[in-house]
């Protein structure tokens, strides 16, 4: 399970080091995968099941087989170093706009990874609409 906010700093190299609550569950590799605007951070089963849920839909035709192609293509596969980094392709990179500051978020079964600012604005959207949900639950 992934909970949690967690900022880090990409290094010159591209690489980053995971937080230590994760890397246990981090230790056999992960693959990383686009996101809407940022990026996405599973385990092997968790990613082969969205790759099997991304072929279903393909199936039923809500997908084209060229949009699961182009998704598996862009995905990679991480390992942990010694200094428990992995290392953020620069495709990925620039498709979540990840420069210097990072944030790695809890997605339960998943993590993602954020640019900073990008994230600050969804929390703070995000924030507001569960306020007005809780409000709403015990008013």
């Amino acid at each position: 399970m992934f909970t949690g906010t967690h900022e880090r700093a990409i290094d010159d190299k591209g690489r980053v080091v995971v937080p230590a609550e994760f890397r246990a569950q981090l230790a056999d590799g992960a693959y990383l995968g686009r996101l809407e605007r940022n990026l996405g951070l599973w385990l092997p089963g968790e990613f082969a099941a969205r790759v099997d849920a991304l072929k279903a839909q393909a199936a039923e035709g809500e997908l084209s087989r060229d949009e699961v192609r182009a998704w598996l293509a862009a995905a990679a596969s991480v390992k942990l170093d010694g200094q428990h980094r992995i290392f953020l392709p620069s495709a990925l990179r620039l498709h979540a706009g990840l420069d210097d500051q990072i944030v790695f978020t809890g997605g339960w079964t998943y993590l993602e990874i954020w640019n900073e600012a990008r994230w600050r604005q969804v929390q703070l959207t995000g924030d507001d609409a569960v306020m007005n949900a809780v409000e709403r639950e015990f008013a």
